[in-house]
């Protein structure tokens, strides 16, 4: 073997090593997204514990929010998978609807979580009624008298 050859060996050793990798990569998926309060949507939630399933359950990745409630799952190979959160002081998240990903997606699915210790305010019944068209209100009368 002459140097040229050697050469050119190693140079097509690395222009090839870099297309496969960068098929590797185009093969699989990301998902990305911010956890959000459901009552005050401005207010993002830090240390989120995301976790992605196969429909058997089988754990496929764990990752957790970050300090603005944003998290990252990458690597992922094409399927059907599902999501679920959990937060110390917040209800817990089963996204029953697969996330279908197929290679190279990279799909953004925000999330909003319940404060247990807060609860949406409840209606009262004369806003309950005051939805109510009058029509309608008239026409029970009018039953109720018959």
């Amino acid at each position: 073997m002459n140097k040229s050859t050697i050469f050119l060996s190693l140079i097509s050793i690395c222009l090839f090593g870099d297309i496969l990798s960068a098929q590797d990569i185009a093969t699989t998926a990301s998902l990305s997204g911010i956890v959000r309060d459901d009552l005050d949507s401005s207010y993002t939630i830090p240390n989120v514990d995301i976790y992605l399933k196969k429909s058997n359950g089988q754990l496929v990745a764990k990752t957790s929010t970050d300090f603005k409630g944003y998290y990252l799952i990458d690597n992922l190979k094409p399927g059907k998978y599902y999501l679920e959160c959990q937060s110390y002081g917040y209800y817990s998240i089963k996204v029953w609807k697969p996330i279908h990903f197929v290679s190279g997606d990279s799909k953004i699915k925000d999330l909003e979580m319940r404060d247990k210790n807060k609860e949406p305010p409840r209606k009262k019944w004369k806003d309950v009624l005051s939805m109510v068209p009058a029509a309608a209100l008239l026409l029970v009368g009018m039953v109720a008298l018959f």
